[in-house]
Order: structure tokens, then sequence, then C-alpha cells
């Protein structure tokens, strides 16, 4: 059935991914790059040192407004990052089935399936990658409800490129703990 060979691929995927942490070595294979070392160590869910850069990771934000959308692409893309836009759940899907991704970053009001049931849907085919939350709601509670649902970091919009970039960093930390 399709489902099944879907979740075949799934697995494949998941399973290259697993595989796939970058190293911190520089070009030749010899020696760490010094401004990314502190980024890839894991310091327990204290997050990247202060004004450390990441290391350009490939990340899916996943968001319905067009022109929220290119405002965060632009603050991410000026940060080295490679971010792939989804419009809705569907494409989210789509796109983490075909390549691995380092964080998803998540609109939680979209169109049909929203974010905290994509959410669900990803853990549930076996994705790991870290969540995290990009919304303007407000309701009491919903930090707690998307950390329920399995997300690992929460953002409340608007954002800044620097905000953006520290839950990616604590996202991208907590993930290896």
């Amino acid at each position: 059935s399709n489902a099944c060979a879907a979740e075949d691929a799934l697995a494949g995927i998941d399973h290259a991914f697993a595989g796939r942490q970058p190293t911190g070595l520089d070009d030749d294979g010899e020696g760490e790059i010094p401004e990314r070392r502190l980024a890839r160590q894991p310091v327990g869910g204290a997050g990247v040192a202060e004004g450390q850069p990441l290391p350009p990771l490939r990340l899916l934000l996943v968001e319905d407004d067009d022109t929220v959308a290119s405002v965060i692409i632009g603050l991410l893309s000026a940060r080295g990052h490679e971010v792939v836009h989804a419009a809705h759940a569907l494409a989210a899907l789509r796109e983490v089935s075909d390549a691995p991704f380092d964080v998803v970053l998540l609109d939680l009001d979209l169109p049909g399936l929203g974010g905290m049931e994509l959410a669900g849907h990803l853990r549930n085919q076996g994705y790991a990658m870290p969540l995290l939350a990009v919304t303007a709601r407000t309701d009491p509670g919903i930090e707690q409800q998307v950390r329920e649902a399995g997300f690992q970091g929460f953002l409340r919009k608007p954002v800044t490129g620097d905000l953006l970039e520290q839950a990616i960093a604590r996202v991208v930390v907590e993930g290896r703990g």
C-alpha cells in the first residue's frame, strides 16, 4: 500500500538523518573551525555560548503567511542557514520525506492541519529533529501545550534574527541531550 511505502521511505530518511552529524572539521578534515566549536559542543540545556554563531543549518519553515515567511527566511539566510519554506502541513510532510532538516520551525495556526497536529504526525512517523513553535498566539498555557505536543522550543512573534538564532541554538543543543 502507499502508506507502507511512505513509512518505509520515511524510515530510510530517518536512518539517513541519524547518521548525518556535522563534523566541525574544516574543508581538509584537519582541526575544528574555532567559531563553530562551541556551537557543536553539548552544554546541557544552557544553550550555545553567547555570541557564538551556529554552524550553517538546514531549516524547514512551515508558515502560511508569505510576508512573515519571507522576513524569517531573510533573517535566517543572512546568518548562513539554508531555509526551505512550506506554506502548509502537507508541503512540510513532503519536504521532510525528501531530505533531512536540522530543525523545523512551525507556525501553530496553519490552514488545514495545524502546527500541533503536524508535530504529532512528524513524531509518529519517527522524525526526531528538533521542533520550534513560532507563533503569534498568546493564550494561557500555550507554551506548555506546545511542549506536550513534542516541540523542543517556543518563540512568540514578532521575531528578530537574534531571537530566532538563540531559540534554534537552544533546541539544537537540547536535541543532542
